[in-house]
């Protein structure tokens, strides 16, 4: 059986009302359990830490080929 690839993105907003950058901690324990539980081969995408965060995804789906891709959304990263 074939290993599951997931690809994992930590948005960013250009309007968020947190201040500073801090790990993202709900995708790495999701990425943990999918590694532990599945054996899935997993990528995060920290946006924040990227000049150009499309250009980093893109890559990333061409190559890998995800089965799964999740993306993460704060509510104090929305615009208001």
């Amino acid at each position: 059986m074939r290993r599951p690839v997931v690809l994992l993105i930590k948005s960013r907003s250009l309007a968020s009302k947190v201040s500073g950058s801090t790990p993202p901690l709900g995708l790495l324990y999701i990425a943990a359990c999918l590694r532990k539980h599945l054996g899935a081969e997993v990528r995060i995408i920290d946006a924040e830490l990227e000049p150009d965060p499309l250009k980093a995804v893109r890559p990333a789906v061409r190559t890998r080929r995800p089965d799964v891709t999740g993306i993460s959304a704060l509510t104090a990263e929305a615009f208001l």
